[in-house]
């Protein structure tokens, strides 16, 4: 039973609670142990959905009782409930078949709707004590993000909230039952305002948690007299060196940081054959945005005999229309680029399209310092690897020494990247996961898909943690394996006209496929095993790639052309 309660807290923390539709979709459980058997529920866009747990076997046949009112026979070892069902409710199982056998209870299960609500949230803050809230430092502010919280409203009667020892104001929450959207909010404070925040919950049942600390990472960490910095991204022309103020700083595309301190600063490209390209700025924000600089001249060549006039050339054909995205699923298409760029051991041949088409999405996910991090990052290794790339196939060939010093810099590259794959994943939910909103808000299919993802990024976590207790156990995988299984079960009824969520959700049935070949791979020399997917390693962070190729996917689901 701790491996079911486990499984739903993570779906739970995974899936939030957006508001209005979104907070009936918590998953509850409430069981009472008979024989070894126990009841899940689990909310979904038709109703409750409930199955019995524990059988040493697949049942075929169930017969059930529900109070004292009705029996119901039932194939399988689940079956669906209205949601407007109303609790608390006695759910007897007198009989059920298996293996041609039939075995007689009665066993019985109280099923308390809310309850289980409330006691899954009191799971998860217990769970996650230090992410309540989340301080960010943004545009120049300090932000206090209550996603969280949000996210949990409808099972949280109130909250309240201080910049002393003791929470002494209310805190705003989204209402639960508002319409449906993110279930982003944040308080705004000036740099440096609050070194911290204590927060107190009351839960729907009327009991509070303790008071929890939260302090201002960002407080205080600037030195005194320096100014802030306006990050600005220069994508144009690639290959160009970028001096601020006279300094060198990078070679495009790459981001610059330019003083926010009220003084014009001078920014020069150079390169090779072409005039240097000057702008002097003053930047009034950490938000204002740079632009773009303009196309670099080329020198003029020396005097020479004039030449015939060559013959004119036809009309190009123009180039069509750019399209402005004016939401994720407009955005995911847009940057098409940088998805096969993060998909590619070598990044450099796309990088540069990738950061164009970030700054024609800048409108929809401008915000999102994260996925712009990773861009930038990805680029930056993709051109390491090129470099040497180039260095060691250059004629004649680099000695012995040299050869040495860019097989470093390949090292560096690849331990670089590995440090990049945390970050690199939890951008790509993000974005997925605003995608998949979209689609969520407009079909039951989108409903679907939503959840499957949810705990799809579960089963990387059950994976990891097997494999980092001793003795060995694939209970914690096989849990998380069967529970998303129904879940694609469910997606693939449901988007079987959707031809564009095809690719998500062929790569999930991969992903859980190769996630329980772990224990072959624990039993081969080499650690690893080749799946569907690619190869399964029995080590933490074995599923990462997999899940790269899954939210990838996941992102392309919401575009037909994709």
């Amino acid at each position: 039973m701790n491996t079911l309660r486990r499984l739903l807290v993570v779906a739970f923390l995974g899936g939030g609670c957006l508001l209005g539709a979104g907070c009936d979709r918590l998953v509850a459980a409430q069981d009472v142990e008979n024989d070894g058997l126990s009841l899940s529920a689990t909310p979904g866009a038709a109703g409750w959905h409930i199955s019995f747990v524990g059988f040493r076997g697949r049942p075929t046949q169930l017969v059930v009782r529900f109070g004292d009112e009705r029996t119901e026979t039932y194939r399988g070892p689940s079956f669906d409930l209205p949601r407007e069902l109303e609790g608390p409710l006695d759910i007897w199982l007198l009989e059920y078949e298996m293996n041609g056998e039939v075995h007689r209870g009665p066993y019985r299960f109280r099923f308390e709707p809310d309850q289980a609500r409330v006691t899954v949230t009191k799971d998860s803050f217990d769970l996650i004590r230090n992410r309540w809230v989340q301080w960010r430092r943004f545009a120049g502010k300090d932000l206090l993000q209550l996603g969280f919280l949000n996210s949990h409203s409808c099972t949280i009667k109130s909250a309240r909230y201080g910049f002393s020892d003791e929470p002494d104001m209310d805190l705003p929450l989204l209402p639960c039952d508002g319409p449906q959207r993110s279930p982003y909010s944040a308080l705004e404070f000036e740099l440096d305002e609050k070194s911290h925040v204590v927060v107190q919950v009351t839960f729907a049942d009327g009991t509070k948690s303790s008071v929890e600390r939260f302090p201002n990472p960002s407080y205080r960490t600037r030195e005194v007299g320096l100014t802030l910095n306006n990050r600005s991204l220069i994508a144009q022309p690639p290959g160009a060196k970028v001096l601020l103020d006279g300094e060198r700083q990078c070679e495009v595309p790459c981001e610059i940081k330019v003083p926010v301190d009220g003084s014009r600063h001078e920014i020069r490209l150079q390169k090779d054959g072409f005039e240097d390209l000057v702008r002097n700025w003053k930047p009034t924000s950490v938000a204002d945005d740079l632009g773009s600089l303009g196309a670099m001249v080329p020198e003029p060549e020396p005097a020479s005999e004039p030449e015939p006039a060559p013959e004119p050339e036809p009309e190009p054909e123009p180039e069509p229309a750019e399209v402005v995205p004016r939401s994720y699923r407009d955005a995911a298409s847009v940057m098409e680029p940088c998805w096969r760029m993060l998909s590619d051991d070598l990044p450099l041949r796309s990088s540069q399209r990738c950061l164009e088409a970030y700054e024609r999405a800048k409108s929809v996910v401008g915000g999102d310092g994260r996925l712009l991090d990773v861009l930038v990052a990805a680029a930056e290794v993709g051109r390491a690897w090129n470099d040497a790339d180039a260095a060691l196939a250059t004629r004649p060939p680099p000695g012995l020494a040299q050869r040495r010093k860019l097989a470093q810099k390949k090292r560096a590259a690849t331990r670089r990247e590995r440090t990049l794959q945390a970050e690199r994943l939890a951008a790509l939910s993000d974005f997925a996961r605003n995608v998949i909103g979209e689609l969520e808000a407009e079909t039951e299919c989108g409903r679907d898909l939503r959840l499957l993802l949810v705990d799809l990024e579960a089963l990387p976590v059950e994976f990891d943690a097997a494999l980092s207790t001793q003795p060995f156990s694939m209970k914690e995988i096989m849990a998380a394996h069967v529970h998303a299984r129904k879940r694609l079960d469910r997606a693939n009824g449901s988007c079987a006209s959707q031809s564009e969520t095809a690719s998500f959700q062929e790569n999930a049935d991969r992903m859980l496929k190769d996630a329980i070949k772990v224990g072959s791979a624990r039993r081969s020399k080499t650690r690893c095993v080749k799946g569907e997917m690619g190869l399964v390693c029995a080590e933490v962070g074995g599923l990462s790639e997999h899940m790269r190729t899954l939210l990838l996917s996941a992102i392309r689901a919401g575009n037909p052309g994709g």
